[in-house]
């Protein structure tokens, strides 16, 4: 039992009882690194999101030849460092010629999920990297610039924004834009602006799926709906994954190959649907065109399909068409909404 318990530890990107000091440091672990008991749940949520950004096949390519830590270049072992940000000097990141990947964490709260995709990526992947937080909880963004500063960690390798999503402008265009259970249309914040940003990976955890629900308040559900929009929490349900759809159909139509998985398992929390999204190659006025992406006729597909979807709902607007008004507009045409 113990050799199965060890095997299954190995898959995690990162492993609870394995003493590190930046774990220590941004509070998972005790001063005798073992996993706090209270961070334990939290743990879990971060380790399987970083598991399914793994399997987006994207992290190597952004990675490039020469994006490796100063751990890895100098033959240091992270996990026998002696600070937390000792593989990641302001030094070794300006000397390399090849940029870090940049995260935007949209939403960030605590900055747990940022500061462990840093750790992940920088410490146990030896991928050199430079981490970004918005949220408009300036206290927050505040103790977590505080904190970095800390841990040795200079501006350029990691800041944190108070600021809407909406408003929030990247000074350096990030390579990932990650939002983990940002409320209502701060998810369509979060995913919008990784679109304008041309973000290589978008990944999205939806919380308070409330905009479709006010949208729909008052008027009938089509045929044949009605019996099950008839029970609330049914309902809730069901516009609840209707908001996630068109989310996923505009990434799609945008040249996003995009996929909704589960995220954790339902004991851990009840929002457990995690939209992913890897951005493929486009050629003007041609579609997609690298291997295994869309060609023009599918997104004209997908264009269809959206617009069914609406239409069928009675025309809602997802606020995440409104948010890239601009970039649908070529390819939705008349079914672009012109409201505000």
């Amino acid at each position: 039992m113990n050799v199965l318990s060890h095997d299954r530890s190995k898959d995690l990107p990162i492993v609870a009882d394995i003493p590190h000091p930046f774990l220590k440091r941004i509070g998972f672990q005790t001063s005798e690194g073992k996993v706090k008991a209270d961070m334990r749940d939290k743990l879990s949520q971060v380790n399987d999101f970083l598991k399914l950004l793994g399997h987006t096949g994207a992290l190597e390519q952004l990675r490039g030849p020469s994006n490796t830590s100063a751990t890895e270049a100098s033959g240091t072992s992270a996990s026998t460092a002696d600070s937390p940000s000792s593989s990641t000097s302001t030094d070794s990141l300006a000397s390399s010629s090849t940029a870090p990947i940049r995260i935007l964490d949209a939403g960030c709260g605590s900055s747990h999920l940022t500061l462990c995709t840093y750790h992940y990526l920088n410490n146990v992947k030896n991928m050199k990297t430079c981490i970004m937080g918005v949220d408009s909880n300036k206290e927050l963004m505040a103790r977590s610039n505080s904190y970095c500063r800390e841990m040795g960690l200079s501006e350029e390798e990691a800041q944190f924004y108070a600021s809407p999503i909406v408003n929030f402008i990247p000074a350096a265009t990030p390579d990932i834009v990650l939002a983990l259970h940002a409320c209502d249309t701060a998810t369509d914040e979060a995913l919008a602006l990784g679109v304008k940003q041309g973000a290589s990976i978008i990944m999205a955890v939806p919380c308070c799926h409330k905009n479709l629900h006010k949208q729909m308040q008052g008027s009938p559900a089509p045929a044949p709906f009605g019996p099950l929009m008839h029970h609330g929490i049914m309902k809730q349900r069901t516009v609840d994954l209707l908001t996630d759809t068109f989310r996923a159909q505009i990434l799609r139509i945008l040249g996003y190959k995009t996929d909704v998985v589960e995220f954790v398992s339902s004991e851990h929390t009840p929002r457990n649907l995690l939209i992913r999204a890897v951005r493929v190659a486009r050629e003007e006025g041609a579609g997609v065109t690298t291997e295994g992406s869309v060609q023009a006729g599918r997104v004209q597909q997908l264009v269809e399909e959206y617009a069914s979807l609406k239409q069928f709902w009675g025309g809602l607007t997802p606020h995440l068409e409104k948010l890239l008004a601009e970039e649908l507009s070529p390819l939705l045409g008349d079914s672009l909404d012109g409201s505000d």
